[in-house]
């Protein structure tokens, strides 16, 4: 993910809520030594409990695409869950539809080589 943010503006969209996001960075800074996920590989995150919105409404696409200043032809959505992709289409953003048996980092690569 770092040599993505290298080249590329990352953004996560998690509708991961309080006590999960707290039990993730403990388990990052206890056994990986990352301290500083967010910043570390994402220009920003977008957590659905802090902004009162949840995938796959269409209103949270909204929300982050005029936040972050996206451009749906510009924007490639990954998601593991089938109908949080189809919210992002709906925002009429690229989507993919993502196996999490598959590696990610390949799969950025060459989906965002298409946009």
């Amino acid at each position: 993910m770092e040599e993505l943010k290298e080249k590329y503006t990352l953004y996560l969209l998690s509708n991961t809520n309080e006590l999960h996001l707290n039990w993730v960075y403990n388990d990052l800074r206890y056994n990986h030594n990352i301290i500083d996920f967010d910043h570390r590989f994402f220009t920003k995150t977008y957590y659905s409990h802090l902004i009162g919105m949840r995938k796959p409404n269409k209103d949270i696409f909204n929300f982050v695409g005029q936040d972050a200043r996206l451009h749906p032809s510009e924007t490639l959505f990954i998601d593991d869950i089938k109908a949080n992709v189809e919210g992002g289409n709906s925002a009429g953003w690229h989507t993919y539809h993502h196996d999490p048996t598959e590696d990610l980092i390949n799969i950025c690569r060459n989906k965002l080589k298409l946009l």
